[in-house]
């Protein structure tokens, strides 16, 4: 039986690398998104939670500045997404275990937060 749904909440002080701030190779955001790998794959692990059928991921960014473009939080959310499945939510982030993928835009509030919510895809009816 699948999951609920897993939520992960990032709250960040400094400005995470979003798309329209990446230079040069992508070795000059390595160690970052290692990081940003790592955490997911952590919480993923301690929340315990596995899918045992495909899932939607949906996620949106929040920031009390200047709001970035709907698709700069790409490379952050890849990263999570990656971690999710080192951390066992799923087997795969591939077409076959994720049927769709919303970035949301972004909103303004009081801390800069990146939030990633992987669900059960919703069953066709046959």
């Amino acid at each position: 039986m699948s999951a609920g749904h897993l939520r992960l909440r990032l709250v960040w002080d400094g400005p995470f690398t979003l798309l329209n701030a990446r230079s040069g190779h992508w070795w000059a955001n390595a160690a970052e998104d290692a990081q940003l790998r790592a955490w997911a794959g952590h919480k993923t692990t301690q929340a315990g939670v596995r899918f045992d059928e495909p899932v939607v991921i949906e996620a949106v960014m929040t920031s009390p500045h200047k709001l970035a473009d709907c698709d700069a939080i790409g490379p952050p959310v890849k990263h999570v997404i990656d971690g999710m499945v080192d951390g066992g939510a799923i087997p795969d982030d591939s077409p076959e275990w994720v049927r769709s993928l919303t970035l949301h835009a972004p909103e303004k509030a009081e801390t800069r937060t990146l939030v990633v919510l992987m669900r059960p895809a919703d069953r066709k009816a046959a």
